[in-house]
């Protein structure tokens, strides 16, 4: 089977207002995606459908190839989330809070509360009451109780929410080991663009409830690549590349010339330059960062939850 999630036509309608419009993609077992989005897009929406937090107006959402319209308990067994913030209690330790969500779940042995105080590294801090646990500490456990039913798919809402840098590298980290060893497919919904671009494999781009685009972050070469030149005369050389080549995206930027391109144009372009008396001092061909992919795609939106 080749997702472990799969949103198929996933819409959502509230009164005469649609908020999220017939969303399609799937999520592979093993690895981390990225879902993204400008400031009321329909993400933490469109994460409360997937986990029966609201209803769905229209289109399914298919987990292991099952259909959560007609399999929904059995769904959400194979599904671990957290939305918006982990809800433990801050009086009781970190084991008995383990122990209490157990209850929840057919069959959660005491090896396997085990096993996931090792996984999320809280082994020395099981005894410590919850309330006095550090952000990302708290944060952990939550992704523990979150994986205590042994979930085939994990998603998390804004993880990195408050988390100082060392947090979130840990966390980061952790992620991409549990999607890649573990084969689990982990959703993770985050305005850290820069932080998705480290963790995630690819990502799916969410306007005004629509999937704009999903970008595999691994190979981005075919489609989202910068020629940066080192040049003289960059505003000449803008002008000169717009006249002479048709079409082509061409910016300045912190005193280099970026033109987006494929590399079989890349001779064409330094031709242009060079035999119209442009001084080329350096040319780099290399990956579009998420940020201005995310930009380019969305027109700039403020992007937020």
């Amino acid at each position: 089977m080749e997702y472990a999630l799969e949103l198929k036509g996933l819409t959502k309608k509230i009164k005469d207002k649609t908020i999220v419009n017939k969303l399609s993609f799937g999520v592979k077992k093993g690895e981390v995606f990225g879902f993204l989005g400008p400031n009321g897009a329909g993400k933490t929406t469109t994460i409360r459908m997937i986990v029966g937090l609201i209803g769905i107006t229209e289109g399914d959402v298919l987990v292991e190839g099952k259909s959560m319209k007609t399999n929904k308990i059995e769904g959400l067994k194979q599904i671990g989330a957290i939305v918006e913030n982990p809800e433990l209690y801050p009086y009781l330790t970190a084991i008995q809070n383990l122990r209490y969500f157990s209850r929840m779940y057919d069959n959660v042995s005491e090896e396997r509360i085990m096993k996931v105080v090792k996984l999320v590294k809280l082994e020395n801090a099981l005894n410590q009451k919850v309330g006095t646990y550090s952000l990302g500490m708290r944060q952990r456990l939550g992704i523990a109780v979150a994986l205590l039913h042994n979930p085939k798919i994990l998603i998390l809402d804004e993880p990195t929410n408050g988390l100082d840098p060392a947090g979130i590298k840990e966390l980061r980290e952790y992620l991409k080991e549990l999607a890649h060893k573990d084969n689990i497919a982990v959703v993770v919904s985050s305005h850290m663009l820069s932080e998705v671009e480290l963790m995630c494999d690819r990502v799916g781009i969410v306007q005004k409830g629509e999937l704009v685009k999903t970008v595999d972050l691994n190979n981005r070469e075919t489609s989202y690549t910068w020629l940066k030149i080192e040049a003289d005369n960059l505003e000449v050389a803008k002008v000169l590349l717009k006249e002479k080549i048709k079409g082509i995206d061409v910016e300045i930027e912190d005193q280099i010339l970026k033109v987006k391109t494929e590399k079989k144009d890349v001779p064409m372009i330094l031709k242009v330059l060079l035999y119209n008396d442009i001084e080329v001092y350096n040319a780099s061909f290399g990956k579009e960062s998420l940020e201005n992919i995310f930009l380019d795609l969305t027109g700039g939106a403020v992007y937020g939850r």
